[in-house]
C-alpha cells in the first residue's frame, strides 16, 4: 500500500469515526429490560454496602482467616512448610 492510498483510507476511517452518532447506539441498547436489570444491580450494590457496614468486624476476621489459609495452602504446594 503506498502512502497516498494509506492517507485516503485513514481519512475515510476518520470521517466514519467522527460521523457516528452515539445517541442512536444508546437508544438501541437501553431497552426497558436492560434498564430494569441496571436498576436491580444498583439496588443490590446498596444492600451490599449496608451489609458490609453492619458486619465489618466479622468480614475483617473472615478475610484474615482466608489469608492465613491461603498462605498455608500455597506453602504446602511449594513444599516450604516446615513443621
Amino acid at each position: 500500500m503506498d502512502i497516498i492510498c494509506f492517507v485516503k483510507t485513514f481519512a475515510k476511517m476518520r470521517y466514519i469515526m467522527h460521523s457516528y452518532n452515539m445517541r442512536k447506539g444508546w437508544e438501541k441498547l437501553l431497552t426497558p429490560d436492560i434498564v430494569a436489570l441496571l436498576t436491580q444491580i444498583h439496588e443490590f450494590k446498596g444492600e451490599q454496602n449496608l451489609f458490609i457496614e453492619a458486619n465489618r468486624d466479622t468480614l475483617t476476621q473472615l478475610l484474615e482467616i482466608a489469608r492465613i489459609q491461603s498462605t498455608e495452602a500455597s506453602n504446602k504446594i511449594e513444599g516450604d512448610l516446615h513443621l
